[in-house]
């Protein structure tokens, strides 16, 4: 038992002499090895370092010598693993600074560092290669062929690290794909090769999908919907990144996603759908596309539940694999086209938009010229259909024959009235056809203009004299001219309100008061004074405050 407990002794004292050594010896080594210059260097002292510690290592423990030194060298990992990894940076000396590191047992530090190296590289080398208007992912592949070779000279775990240099490689062609996914769409068709290197490395790491709908989100956001771009340039990456979703992914979730933002941004621009319409007719492949029928909801719909109950005790799930070719057809139908329809949400609302916008084209059009108008209708005819352009073809039935009874009307003598019937044109609705509705601010008429209302209103009465009309005074548009002591101004385009406001200065009282005006109007003082600021603005009419009145007077002379 005595000798037992002696070697036991013997054996714990050898421990705390050894622990003693290296509590001497490491501290020193990663001072020095932080200091070094070169792999050979580092080398070396790696050699000086296990020798010393093997020397001063009690007898019979210098088995256990690396274990002991492994431990207590990675204490210091933080310190030790920048100094391996630029020894590691050198090609030359590498597989001798792994040899030499693996007498430490820094396996750990060196995968760490080497997958660092080989992450520089591969970096590096994307930075160089990565372009969208060629095919830069051959050139990648080339490049990993001539480093595997560099890896199998280490002489240490070839077949993980090639793997993983082959894996990382793709991944940040992807990444940098990615990142400039903003440029690949604008710039779309040049791009198709950029695409087709960016769909391999999606196929090889399908984390790749949601960071690439996440960063090409933020990228549309910051270069188009936060900055003041025209309709149709937004429009043309709209149907720019469609082509391009389309190639990447099968489906339409991705896009639905990505385009969000886009779509929210053309909504709320009122010139969106005479970019809509003008893209279609001016893009051969878009016009090709209005050939391809818009299906009803109930046609698109393959797995409608309006059996009878019979039917529903007998109902049977669609396998997923029918499922998936189901969902892939109606992917297919999604062409260019029906994503742009999509930006209204759906074919009503897109109907519904366009005999809005209709509307407002053929109000405001003076001229009575529809040319453009019908040529627009039959181009989405062919696409919706007849019965769904019914309501815009009525519309435009409606402007050529104002234009007709404003002509015969004006062929007769009209009374004489401060507005002659000859200066006045009238668009004729059928009201149930056009969305047009009564506005909360309409106003009345000054006496001597509503005259000549009254008197069209007769002669119409003519020539349908089944019919009456009802005005909307708050539309349309006036050209009119002022007359001053030193000369005269046209201005076009002036609303009614701004037009009939003018009027009730055609007399000789010099001032006229809010009050008046706005009586003589039918409006509130406070709409008659955010109106008339129209004319103030254009130096034709100005304006004095009497206590808590105020009193506008026209000037005489030419703003």
């Amino acid at each position: 038992m005595e000798v037992l407990a002696q070697k036991y002794a013997d054996f714990e004292l050898s421990i705390i002499r050894s622990v003693e050594v290296l509590d001497v010896q490491v501290p020193e080594f990663v001072r020095m090895v932080k200091d070094l210059k070169t792999p050979n260097e580092f080398c070396m002292a790696i050699d000086g370092f296990l020798a010393r510690v093997s020397e001063a290592m009690s007898p019979g423990f210098e088995g256990k010598a690396q274990e002991i030194i492994t431990i207590h060298t990675l204490l210091y990992s933080d310190e030790i693993t920048p100094v391996l990894y630029n020894a590691l940076c050198e090609p030359i000396t590498r597989a001798l600074v792994i040899q030499k590191s693996l007498a430490l047992g820094w396996e750990n530090l060196i995968d760490e560092c080497l997958e660092k190296v080989l992450k520089d590289k591969i970096s590096d080398e994307i930075q160089a290669k990565c372009s969208i208007f060629t095919y830069s992912l051959h050139l990648i592949k080339n490049w990993c062929e001539e480093v595997r070779s560099q890896i199998v000279a280490w002489n240490y775990k070839p077949g993980y690290f090639v793997e993983f240099l082959e894996k990382q490689a793709s991944l940040a062609l992807g990444d940098c794909l990615i990142s400039k996914m903003f440029d690949i769409i604008l710039d779309f068709p040049d791009t198709k090769p950029a695409l087709s290197d960016l769909s391999d490395c999606i196929a090889k790491h399908p984390e790749l999908k949601s960071t690439l709908e996440t960063n090409t989100k933020i990228q549309l956001q910051k270069k188009i919907v936060h900055c003041s771009k025209a309709t149709d340039g937004i429009l043309l990456v709209y149907i720019n990144l469609t082509k391009v979703m389309k190639i990447l992914f099968p489906t339409m979730e991705v896009l639905e996603s990505i385009s969000d933002p886009i779509k929210k941004e053309l909504r709320k621009r009122s010139d969106t759908f005479k970019c809509i319409i003008k893209t279609i007719a001016e893009d051969g492949e878009l016009y090709a596309l209005l050939d391809i029928k818009q299906k009803s909801v109930k046609e698109q719909d393959e797995f409608s539940s309006d059996e009878d109950e019979l039917g529903a005790f007998e109902w049977q799930p669609i396998p997923r694999s029918a499922l998936r070719n189901v969902i892939s057809a109606l992917n297919k139908r999604s062409d260019i086209v029906s994503m742009l329809i999509n930006i209204y949400g759906s074919q009503e609302q897109f109907m519904e938009e366009y005999r809005i916008h209709l509307s407002k084209k053929l109000v405001s059009n003076t001229e009575f010229e529809v040319v453009t108008e019908i040529k627009d209708l039959e181009m989405l005819k062919k696409r919706f259909g007849e019965a769904n352009l019914h309501k815009c073809e009525v519309m435009i039935q409606d402007v050529l024959s104002s234009k007709r009874i404003n002509g015969f009307i004006h062929e007769h003598k009209s009374k004489d009235k401060f507005l002659k019937l000859g200066s006045l044109d009238f668009l004729i609705i059928s009201s149930y056809f056009w969305p047009i509705e009564e506005q909360d601010y309409k106003f009345k008429l000054p006496e001597k203009i509503a005259e000549s209302f009254q008197e069209y209103s007769e002669k119409y009465s003519v020539v349908k004299a089944s019919r009456k009309l009802k005005f909307h005074e708050q539309l349309g548009s006036v050209t009119l001219t002022l007359e001053f002591d030193n000369g005269s101004k046209t201005w076009s385009g002036v609303s009614p309100l701004h037009a009939a406001i003018i009027s009730l200065f055609d007399d000789e009282i010099g001032e006229k008061s809010s009050e008046e005006l706005s009586n003589a109007l039918g409006i509130s003082q406070h709409q008659l004074r955010k109106e008339i600021s129209f004319w103030e603005t254009r130096g034709v009419i100005s304006r004095i405050k009497r206590g808590e009145e105020f009193y506008y007077t026209a000037s005489k002379n030419l703003p």
